[in-house]
């Protein structure tokens, strides 16, 4: 999938039962992106858009939102993992907040748990 992440705030058109949105963080340097629905090969393209066009600043903390995802198949995996090396290497970080247990399975399963930090909230994501 190819194409520009919406605008702070706005949904991806035509992308139902899928939305991400960005917004700012607490502080300079910081993205929230908020993802709903399933993560899979379909879906996996706009995510990693969207976190490529949150992270652009170096130094940049994202902070992903999964507290609405149900589902990650193994593409939505690689494109954290991915993205997160990316950010490390540009002295930015990811930081996965609140992931549901069948998705929080599936990081643990392969191990990008312990290569991406989790938070509870994304308050704590923002100040960690």
């Amino acid at each position: 999938m190819s194409g520009v992440p919406p605008a702070d705030g706005e949904n991806l058109p035509d992308q139902a039962p899928f939305q991400v949105r960005l917004g700012p963080g607490t502080g300079p340097g910081q993205t929230v992106v908020t993802v709903t629905g399933d993560v899979d090969m379909h879906s996996a393209g706009w995510l990693r858009d969207a976190l490529t066009e949150a992270g652009q600043l170096p130094g940049c903390r994202v902070v992903l939102d999964l507290a609405g995802v149900e589902f990650m198949a193994s593409a939505g995996v690689h494109v954290l993992l991915e993205v997160a090396g990316q950010f490390e290497q540009a002295g930015g970080a990811l930081v996965l907040v609140a992931p549901r247990p069948m998705v929080a399975r599936v990081l643990s399963l392969t191990r990008a748990d312990e290569l991406i930090p989790t938070a509870a909230s994304v308050d704590e994501a923002l100040t960690g």
